[in-house]
């Protein structure tokens, strides 16, 4: 059985590790979910990158801005 001391030593080493598992995780759920956002706008229509033909070049329009490919 530990004492209290060791336990608490053992909770300490392991902190810092546990912390950095937990960003790691936390930054890979952000950005799976704005891929994922993406990927739905991308498919809906809303968002994402188009082609728009309809001008002499092919444009590539982000949203409200338009940039020439």
């Amino acid at each position: 059985m530990l004492n209290s001391f060791t336990a608490s030593m053992e909770v300490r080493n392991l902190i810092p590790r546990d912390i950095g598992l937990l960003e790691g995780a936390l930054n890979l759920k952000i950005v799976l979910s704005y891929t994922h956002q993406a990927v739905s706008e991308q498919r809906n229509g809303v968002g994402g990158l188009s082609v728009d033909s309809s001008k002499g070049s092919k444009y590539i329009s982000d949203r409200d801005k338009t940039y020439p490919s």
